[in-house]
């Protein structure tokens, strides 16, 4: 299914078909068996396409994405959907890039979570959210 997202990545149907079939996998089957055997299915690559499409335009196809992301906590998602809620002119999107990353960095050391911390929390960027480090750290609950 990925190698067909890779080469279609702005058919809707594609990616709103994809995307649901990953979250209902997800969803179906929420434990860390499904997790490995997904994650251990993806590529490197494919997490900045999933992680577009978490900031799709159209709701259904984000939501999809998102929660798929969210389920998966695959730790790859972490860089791109750091990008992507920095870059993001929509704090909602913002904020579901950054539970993305709270779910996908539970496991990460205390420094490590630091670091993303800092990462996101960038200055520059397009949206609030990403400016506020109070409001990352209770999205994120990690301390």
């Amino acid at each position: 299914m990925l190698r067909h997202l890779r080469q279609d990545q702005d058919d809707y149907r594609t990616k709103l078909g994809i995307t649901y079939a990953l979250a209902e996998m997800m969803r179906r089957s929420p434990t860390a068996e499904t997790r490995q055997a997904i994650s251990a299915n993806l590529k490197e690559e494919d997490f900045p396409i999933l992680v577009a499409a978490a900031q799709d335009d159209d709701d259904t196809v984000r939501l999809q994405a998102g929660e798929f992301l969210y389920l998966l906590q695959d730790q790859r998602s972490i860089r791109p959907s750091i990008d992507a809620a920095a870059s993001a002119l929509d704090e909602i999107k913002a904020a579901d890039q950054v539970l993305i990353i709270r779910e996908a960095g539970k496991n990460l050391s205390s420094d490590e979570k630091l670091r993303v911390i800092e990462s996101l929390n960038d200055p520059g960027a397009v949206n609030n959210l990403i400016k506020n480090k109070d409001a990352l750290t209770k999205i994120l609950k990690w301390q």
